[in-house]
């Protein structure tokens, strides 16, 4: 139960992935750390109770509409690590009763080497009901997250709405991912270290030791120092020269 545009989106899906990472996407993932999860969480509330079967349809199609959503990460060619589509995945739905606990079944970080960067719980009683999201930060950010929320509440109405105006999907044009600030990295060599959870992903170089190295020497620096950029650095590869543009001093 799809209206067009979502059809076109999914459509456009083919023509997404593989997809490289743009630098924040990157930074992102390298200042993830299990302690300090790299996500945000976003709780809705409502009157009434959900229709789990109009609530799974609506979610299925609000990511079809935002790829990165259903997407995870692995390492493609030349190292580099890419989104790969999830291809139809839905994220494991926690449905309970209104006491119910909310609770993380692995841990609160969400491994985008193993799982899409969404998670949910839903939780009602026989008059009210919440909903819990739980987003990555390098798949969206609050304002993403917010419309996607809005695809999720539209699909839902469409579903369920029996009289009136039914709700209806704006146009999304998934192809513009392609076009975002990532073109810088075709001149990029990655160096990923201290990775304690994408282990997949570590060494993305063979030459770690010697691009931590120019590093040091262009920022004139100890790494130690510098907090989740000691994870990532990118550094700007020319004929001859060698020159950190992200990393260690403010």
């Amino acid at each position: 139960m799809s209206d067009p545009a979502t059809l076109a989106a999914i459509a456009a899906h083919k023509r997404v992935f593989p997809l490289r990472l743009s630098p924040i996407e990157l930074f992102m993932i390298a200042d993830d750390q299990v302690g300090y999860p790299m996500s945000f969480f976003i709780q809705l509330q409502f009157y009434g109770q959900i229709e789990r079967g109009a609530f799974e349809g609506a979610l299925d199609e609000a990511l079809n509409r935002h790829p990165l959503l259903r997407a995870w990460i692995e390492t493609g060619r030349g190292g580099f690590p890419f989104w790969v589509s999830a291809k139809g995945q839905l994220p494991d739905g926690d449905w309970g009763s209104e006491e119910t606990i909310i609770t993380c079944r692995h841990s609160e970080a969400i491994d985008l080497g193993r799982e899409i960067g969404l998670r949910v719980w839903v939780r009602q009683g026989l008059q009210r009901a919440k909903v819990l999201l739980q987003f990555h930060h390098a798949c969206c950010d609050g304002t993403g997250a917010y419309r996607f929320i809005g695809d999720l509440l539209a699909g839902y109405g469409i579903r369920t709405t029996t009289s009136g105006q039914r709700p209806s999907f704006g146009a999304v044009e998934p192809k513009l991912l392609r076009t975002r600030k990532h073109r810088p990295l075709e001149r990029l060599r990655i160096a990923w270290t201290a990775r304690p959870q994408m282990a997949g992903h570590q060494g993305v170089l063979e030459d770690i030791g010697s691009a931590a190295g120019a590093a040091r020497a262009a920022c004139h620096c100890s790494l130690a120092p510098c907090g989740g950029l000691s994870r990532l650095l990118i550094l700007f590869v020319r004929p001859g020269r060698t020159s950190a543009i992200a990393g260690c001093c403010q």
